[in-house]
């Protein structure tokens, strides 16, 4: 909770990149207040990291219960030859949260660079829903659709089961990869459901669902259908 997941797009130009940045929070107490360059007071990052601070807003009075996932972004930021890793900082209220950091890609020539940079797979998620199935006479099972956006029609998906997150560890994280057989993409835009099953031990196990994919967090409650 409150690590930053981080994931770094290299803009067209190839001269900037984009930051795109997810932090989950227990609850709706929390609001995401947007991300700006810099490193927060009595922190020091070595001269080859750039720093982000990404600004949480908290909340006074009642609030949602529920697990919540805040996005950030931060465009047009520029490729330096001497910055090679990205330093996220969650913040709340001048307190540092969590931090996160992950290598930047580097800036040689134009084509290597156009050859080099692992490019993200073009994979949209539009929606997730999730279900626990306790209708008998077979143990509960719990039911996850996630529909994605795909370039390409040959993409193969898989689903990693990471076991409990969360403070309350009732949340269930699952890692969902996609690969193209061969590497070889058939190229059809469209949309589709990805579907995944897990047996439960019993229908209050877990009580939402989190699927990771490319650096993204996506969240869903969970609601037992008998």
């Amino acid at each position: 909770m409150f690590k930053p997941q981080t994931r770094i797009i290299i803009d067209p130009s190839l001269k900037t990149y984009t930051v795109e940045a997810f932090v989950t929070v227990p609850n709706g107490c929390y609001s995401a207040a947007g991300a700006t360059l810099g490193v927060p007071k009595g922190h020091v990052v070595i001269p080859e990291a750039e720093g982000v601070i990404l600004n949480i807003a908290k909340h006074d009075g009642p609030c949602t219960e529920a697990i919540q996932v805040l996005h950030f972004r931060l465009e047009r930021i520029p490729l330096n030859q001497g910055k090679n890793r990205l330093i996220a900082f969650a913040v709340v209220d001048d307190e540092v949260v969590g931090v996160t950091s992950r290598p930047i890609p580097g800036v040689p020539g134009l084509e290597q660079m156009k050859s080099g940079i692992s490019q993200p797979s073009g994979i949209r998620i539009s929606s997730l829903n999730a279900y626990v199935n306790a209708m008998p006479p077979g143990p509960p099972r719990l039911i996850a659709v996630v529909s994605v956006w795909v370039p390409c029609i040959n993409y193969e998906f898989k689903f990693t089961d990471k076991g409990s997150y969360g403070f309350s560890d009732k949340t269930l994280l699952v890692e969902m990869t996609a690969t193209l057989p061969d590497g070889i993409c058939q190229k059809a835009i469209y949309e589709w459901p990805v579907r995944y099953e897990k047996q439960l031990a019993s229908a209050e196990e877990f009580d939402s669902i989190a699927v990771a994919f490319e650096d993204m967090l996506y969240t869903d409650p969970l609601e037992i259908v008998v």
